[in-house]
């Protein structure tokens, strides 16, 4: 389905027509402000003159009462792929990462405890403990836990931290 009908069946699905929201955003923000959602906007994305920018997609958030996230995720911006992208870059410091859910209905890749009888040393290759399993929904992951935890990537100039946590690791406490 084309971004332009997506759109326009999310304004719909709230009652709006891409009139109101267009008139709407006028009266909350003004004509000239970054937030403000053209009448045109329909036909821009149409022909890819205009991607909504980070002010619009707070305007249609706000005007339709969908979340950010949603609107975001619509035009292929998922804010759940911000910690995988985090975990790529070889930082120079010690990095918390985020570790918020934003798609509770996100399938996760899992994994199941691998059973062995030869004893493994106390720090090894988390491929010696776990093998892949059926992947499972985000909601059902935050419902065996209640704790919550912090994950950081350990930057490359934190060498205190070897031989425990060798740069480029990532940590949970």
């Amino acid at each position: 389905m084309e971004t332009t009908d997506r759109v326009r069946q999310i304004l719909a699905s709230r009652g709006l027509s891409l009139y109101r929201v267009s008139k709407r955003s006028a009266e909350l923000f003004g004509r000239s402000s970054l937030y403000f959602i053209p009448q045109r906007l329909y036909h821009e994305l149409a022909t890819g003159a205009l991607s909504p920018n980070l002010h619009q997609f707070a305007a249609l958030s706000r005007i339709s009462g969908y979340r950010l996230s949603d609107w975001l995720a619509v035009f292929g911006f998922r804010l759940d792929d911000i910690p995988k992208l985090q975990s790529l870059v070889p930082w120079r410091r010690t990095v918390l990462l985020d570790s918020s859910v934003y798609d509770l209905e996100q399938w996760i890749p899992w994994f199941a405890e691998r059973s062995s009888e030869a004893p493994r040393a106390a720090i090894a290759p988390l491929g010696l403990f776990l093998k892949r399993a059926l992947p499972v929904r985000a909601k059902e992951l935050l419902g065996l836990n209640n704790k919550r935890f912090l994950y950081v990537k350990v930057g490359w100039n934190d060498v205190f931290a070897f031989p425990t946590l060798a740069p480029g690791s990532i940590a949970r406490a």
